[in-house]
């Protein structure tokens, strides 16, 4: 015997389906200036000896709670980590990344580690 599948008056093809991507926030003028601003303060703000390992240690982080669910609520956005904690969300990782910067002045950017959460 053959499955049937319930169909209904509300069935909509997933092809169909609106979209749900996010609109760019910025234009490229304002895109280059943020990744300049990043770079100065790379270079600025030196790696500080326990990089590598914080670094490790919140990739496993990330991917222990992608495996556990536990990140449902930022489907679709990017993620800011540091020291296994969430410490900001946005659709746009440049902006994410440079907000934190800023905010944290004695830190160097890349001590946040931006994720995709899909």
């Amino acid at each position: 015997m053959t499955p049937t599948i319930p169909t209904t008056d509300a069935f909509i093809p997933p092809d169909s389906l609106p979209t749900t991507a996010p609109t760019p926030k910025v234009d490229v003028v304002q895109l280059e200036a943020w990744l300049a601003e990043l770079k100065r303060l790379r270079e600025e703000r030196p790696y500080p000896p326990e990089f590598d390992s914080e670094r490790l240690a919140d990739t496993n982080w990330f991917f222990e709670q992608c495996n556990a669910h536990a990140l449902v609520r930022y489907v679709g956005r990017f993620i800011a980590i540091r020291r296994q904690q969430i410490v900001g969300d946005d659709i746009d990782p440049t902006w994410l990344e440079l907000s934190l910067a800023r905010k944290h002045p004695e830190l160097n950017p890349d001590q946040f580690l931006i994720e995709f959460v899909d």
